[in-house]
């Protein structure tokens, strides 16, 4: 498991602004921040086994992500927004554990892309961890049925979910303090 902060920074990464909060606004209660990409040595592309493009941009120069981290639910969601805003991704880290500041990624993610297309993501090494002993059978059951929830919810209503990134992101780019 990997425990990751809110703020995490990618690899390559050399500067950086974030912005953590608490909110309570319609549609989202919980921990969200805002961690604006200032410099890279090299873009940060990740390659899936999907429809093409199969190779994408998940953190540049000028890219941001705005972590979600609901009170309920054992999931953060990370809005990938590009340099002029717009939400390119929503990807989604399944969770076993989670607190202030922090979560533990259970490895296995759904991920939303702006064409609508959903892929269910390391669901093998969700079945490993299982294996190694660092969940029990019933949690991988658990985050297996959650991540075929979410994969459903994501296709039925892609929409909701680049809104309610839109939504906390024009909160916080509105200069508001802590709701």
């Amino acid at each position: 498991m990997l425990k990751k902060a809110l703020n995490r920074n990618p690899k390559g990464c050399t500067a950086f602004s974030d912005r953590w909060l608490r909110l309570r606004l319609p549609g989202f209660c919980g921990q969200a921040c805002l961690h604006r990409m200032l410099a890279f040595t090299q873009p940060l592309v990740k390659e899936k086994p999907i429809a093409p493009p199969n190779r994408f941009t998940i953190a540049d120069t000028g890219y941001a992500w705005l972590t979600l981290l609901p009170d309920e639910g054992l999931y953060a969601v990370t809005g990938i927004l590009q340099p002029s805003g717009e939400v390119y991704q929503v990807y989604v880290d399944l969770l076993l554990d989670r607190g202030e500041g922090w979560f533990l990624d259970a490895y296995a993610d759904v991920i939303l892309f702006d064409d609508h297309r959903v892929l269910v993501d390391d669901l093998d090494e969700l079945a490993q961890a299982c294996l190694r002993g660092e969940m029990t059978p019933a949690q991988r059951a658990a985050l297996e049925e959650e991540a075929r929830r979410l994969q459903e919810d994501m296709l039925q209503n892609p929409n909701g979910w680049f809104s309610l990134v839109r939504q906390v992101y024009t909160y916080f780019i509105g200069g508001n303090d802590d709701a």
